[in-house]
This record gives C-alpha cells, structure tokens and sequence, in this order.
C-alpha cells in the first residue's frame, strides 16, 4: 500500500510542479520532465492492466443462445440423441447440448439429465476416458466382450473424449465382441 501512496504523491506533486512551470517562464528540467514521465506510466500502467483483465473476462454470447424478447438471454437448447445397445435390452436418450461438443459431455450430460449409470476410466490427455460400463453391463475380457462407439451409425475412429458431435447426432454404444485389427 506505501508503494500505491507513493505514486500518488508523486503524481499529486508533478501535476502540481507542471501547473507552475505553465504560469511561470522557467523550462523544467530534465530530472524533472524525468519524474514526470514516470508518474505518467505509473498511473497509466495499472489501468491498462485493469482494462485488459476485464476485456479478457468480458462475458460472451455462446453459440447456443439468443437474445430473448426484454433483453434476456435464453439457451436454444439442442438434442443429440444416445443410444445404448445392451445385451438384452437397449436404451434410447434425448441429451440436451448447446452446440459441437464431445462423446463424453454427452454422456456426461445424459447421467446428469436422465439417471445412465456409466463407470470410466480417465487414461489423461493424451488416451483420454475409456468406457468402463454402461447400465451395469462392463466390458468383460474373458468373452471379449466391449462397448464400442459409433456416431451417425459409423465406428468412431477416435474415443469419447475426442468424437465431436453437434445437434441432431445419434451416438450409439454397442456392446460387442472384440473388433478384428486391420
């Protein structure tokens, strides 16, 4: 706080010294004209720092919402639908996105919305989640037996973490035998 206090007697005292030099006919010198500078980038510092912090963190209108009737913002609330085909019966999901987004926000969003009981395992950035089970049916490498995913009716070359989807996708899980390798 001393060091803010500082500057502004600095300030305060330059801003009072060039009010002087103005009415009188002394030139200010360089040590002066120095100071003066300093205190000038010392005020004018912090607040293109504040400038930049709040344009940087200036709430932004997301894809999936429009301006409302009054100014108000509403979701334009968007479905990609969810299949799981299980051993003996399938589910069907209708999971509510705002935009692109991936496999595993679907899945995330469907457990949250609609009660799918899911178990994963995060392998990191790189590997990312690997479906464990899907509605108490888990992968089971003795019959390998697995959950695999396809989105629009195609196997997805990448996992959940990676497939991108937008509204209107079908994204299906079937539990499988194991896929033959090319």
């Amino acid at each position: 706080m001393a060091g803010y206090q500082g500057v502004y007697l600095l300030a305060r005292k330059s801003y009072k010294e060039i009010f002087y030099f103005m009415e009188s006919d002394k030139k200010p010198s360089r040590i002066y004209r120095m100071r003066v500078e300093l205190a000038a980038l010392a005020i004018l510092i912090p607040l293109v720092l504040v400038l930049g912090a709040v344009l940087i963190h200036w709430p932004e209108t997301d894809v999936g919402e429009r301006p409302a009737v009054g100014g108000a913002v509403v979701q334009a609330e968007q479905l990609v639908t969810l299949v799981v085909d299980g051993l003996e019966d399938g589910a069907r999901y209708e999971v509510e996105v705002l935009g692109e987004t991936t496999v595993e926000q679907v899945l995330t969003e469907a457990v949250r919305q609609q009660g799918l009981r899911l178990v994963t395992q995060n392998y990191g950035r790189e590997l990312g989640v690997f479906v464990e089970a899907i509605n108490g049916v888990s992968n089971d490498s003795d019959k390998n037996m697995y959950w695999y995913l396809y989105v629009n009716g195609q196997v997805s070359p990448v996992g959940a973490s990676a497939a991108r989807v937008v509204p209107g996708d079908t994204v299906t899980w079937k539990y499988e035998k194991q896929h033959e390798e090319n």
